[in-house]
């Protein structure tokens, strides 16, 4: 059983990478979560990105070491498509989901190696 969104395209660049995702209902992240109207939860969304990242940026320390400028504006529901932007820098892991209509989430998540 896949445990992340498929992903329909990718751009990559030096130090970023953008993913375009669908969100199937049949994820298991949505079991009892919630059945009249299933989210994609913000810790989900942050377990993705730091799963794609290292698929992507496999330089990145291996310990998490926390999390900064966190946002949840909009929900990600079953059906939607959002893109994932991922950027390694200096402050850490960037991550941005969003479409045309705007952002649904963003943070900073910080690595560590020890």
């Amino acid at each position: 059983m896949n445990r992340r969104p498929q992903v329909v395209a990718s751009t990559r660049r030096s130090a970023s990478v953008d993913l375009e995702l669908t969100i199937n209902v049949d994820l298991p992240q949505f079991e009892g979560h919630f059945a009249a109207a299933p989210i994609v939860a913000g810790v989900v969304q942050i377990d993705w990105a730091i799963a794609f990242a290292r698929v992507h940026f496999p330089q990145l320390p291996p310990h998490f070491a926390g999390m900064s400028a966190l946002k949840f504006m909009r929900v990600i529901q079953p059906g939607d498509r959002p893109c994932l932007s991922l950027s390694d820098d200096a402050a850490g892991l960037r991550f941005r989901y969003w479409d045309a209509s705007g952002d649904f989430s963003s943070g900073c998540i910080a690595f560590a190696d020890a």
